[in-house]
């Protein structure tokens, strides 16, 4: 006999991701996991492409010069700088003095989540300018 729930049968519950309202820390939290997946993707394939350099197949700037060397310089480096400012605003949070989430903590909180995103397009931004104007790197005449 199955188990009824207010006079109906229990049936599994299926969740409309789409309706869901994530919390901004929810957010960086996923983020952080992608970024974290998107790093070990961009190593497997950073060392295959250093393998193709090593028995000299492609020079360095075959993978410097073209677009998606460069994409792929970009995606790492900015998957790098992302992972790296949500794990630092992790570690802050959690040591963080407020305890039981009063109010001080989550306003904090919430002001780290902005930073953490802001600091990130920032540099992505930059990083972006420099790689394919130039401007950092190689941009000496």
């Amino acid at each position: 006999m199955r188990d009824s729930i207010g006079g109906r049968h229990a049936r599994p519950v299926h969740l409309a991701l789409h309706k869901i309202r994530f919390y901004p820390n929810a957010l960086v939290s996923i983020s952080h996991r992608i970024s974290g997946t998107l790093l070990a993707i961009c190593l497997i394939i950073g060392l295959m492409v250093l393998n193709a350099v090593a028995l000299g197949w492609i020079n360095t700037s075959d993978i410097t010069q073209s677009i998606p060397g460069k994409l792929l310089i970009l995606l790492t480096l900015s998957s790098l700088y992302f992972h790296w400012l949500s794990g630092l605003r992790h570690l802050i949070i959690e040591c963080w003095p407020a305890k039981d989430h009063q109010v001080p903590q989550a306003w904090f909180s919430g002001w780290a989540v902005s930073l953490v995103f802001v600091l990130w397009a920032i540099g992505t931004i930059l990083l972006a300018l420099a790689l394919f104007t130039g401007g950092f790197v190689g941009g000496h005449s």
